[in-house]
């Protein structure tokens, strides 16, 4: 699958470092591949047909959005960022557009089964709790009926632990309080998971990097 992400000379520094730190990895060669390969885990879990609307959740510095152009015929995300006007600079030069929003998916400002497709990419690690129901909980009010919500969020192990320390330069407790169990724990109280994927696929989960799961709300 090919992976679509904005051109390097077209990015704006967003002055978050956290956001652009994790922005500058999808850049560098053997860092890169691993952070395209989430998105193309996330993208494979999409229906073969373009739907109408989508919405990426925690969208940050709009890395995803040139994929989710070719899934739907708008995009909408929400971030609580106060940085939309940047990203959507960064989305100009690219040539695509999108409805960003300042805000938060535990009170999103949309009506309910509002959306075809709802994505969300490494969000979920960064709530602890109940937070991660709620979470799961207001995006599936937000899918209409038939429609898809993939979650996608890392493993937590002694290996993700060294990437995001030594590469990232982050605390991975401080950045990450969930790890893959809470997070799947959360979304099973909430949902049915329809299906899940890992990345390295040849070993078990909790020995993996990264996970994907899709959920189906019935018609």
């Amino acid at each position: 699958m090919n992976i679509f992400i904005p051109k390097k000379e077209n990015l704006i520094p967003l002055e978050f470092e956290y956001i652009d730190s994790t922005i500058d990895q999808y850049y560098r060669p053997l860092q890169g591949y691993f952070m395209r390969k989430r998105l193309g885990l996330v993208a494979s879990m999409f229906g073969k047909k373009k739907v109408d609307k989508v919405l990426d959740v925690g969208y940050g510095g709009g890395t995803f959005i040139p994929m989710l152009s070719k899934a739907a015929k708008k995009v909408y995300g929400i971030d609580t960022m106060p940085y939309p006007q940047k990203v959507k600079k960064i989305l100009k030069k690219e040539g695509l557009s999108a409805d960003l929003t300042v805000g938060s998916i535990f009170k999103p400002p949309y009506k309910k089964e509002f959306f075809d497709l709802i994505v969300c990419v490494s969000v979920l690690e960064h709530f602890e709790g109940k937070q991660i129901n709620n979470a799961v909980k207001q995006m599936y009010n937000l899918l209409k009926p038939g429609g898809i919500i993939v979650l996608g969020f890392p493993v937590k192990n002694p290996m993700t632990d060294y990437i995001i320390d030594h590469f990232l330069s982050f605390n991975p407790d401080d950045i990450h309080p969930s790890g893959h169990k809470q997070i799947l724990k959360g979304i099973r109280e909430e949902v049915r998971v329809d299906k899940m994927i890992h990345y390295f696929p040849f070993l078990p989960l909790d020995l993996s990097l990264y996970c994907v799961v899709r959920v189906k709300k019935s018609k």
